[in-house]
């Protein structure tokens, strides 16, 4: 409907089921292999495509003259401001992801030191209830090993 509606020509429509961390996508290295034959990709989404802003300069190199076209983020970078645009939402995108990240990390971390439960319990260790507690019986077995 999109490439209708702006006398685009539809080559083929390409999907990854991975997430955009990386560019390491079937779908992502075989559009890159077809920019010799096409003007531009259109994506649905730039954070579905990428987002780090190391891989979409890399990404944008590779596309070198081709324009790249987000339908829902409404750019296109065969102008400046499509270029802007696409390099704001990418900045935010990463921001999101390592915002993510950290807040994370730091639940872990205040788990950690408040000695309650979190992810795979170390052998050594038992849950009880929402906290963690040395399992005696565990710790024997390691002192014995150790010996």
């Amino acid at each position: 409907m999109y490439c209708k509606l702006y006398n685009h020509e539809l080559v083929e429509v390409l999907s990854d089921k991975k997430s955009a961390k990386d560019t390491n996508r079937p779908g992502l290295q075989i559009a890159i292999a077809s920019l010799p034959g096409v003007d531009g990709i259109i994506i649905h989404k730039l954070d579905r495509l990428t987002r780090s802003i190391r891989d979409l300069g890399m990404l944008i190199e590779t596309l070198g003259q081709k324009c790249l076209v987000s339908v829902t983020d409404q750019f296109d970078t065969s102008t400046a401001s499509g270029r802007m645009v696409m390099n704001v939402i990418t900045s935010i995108s990463q921001w999101e992801r390592e915002a993510g990240r950290e807040r994370t990390m730091s639940a872990i971390s205040h788990l950690k030191e408040t000695g309650k439960v979190h992810g795979v319990i170390p052998y050594g260790k038992m849950a009880l209830g929402d906290l963690l507690v040395d399992c005696e019986a565990e710790i024997a077995t390691i002192k014995l090993a150790a010996s």
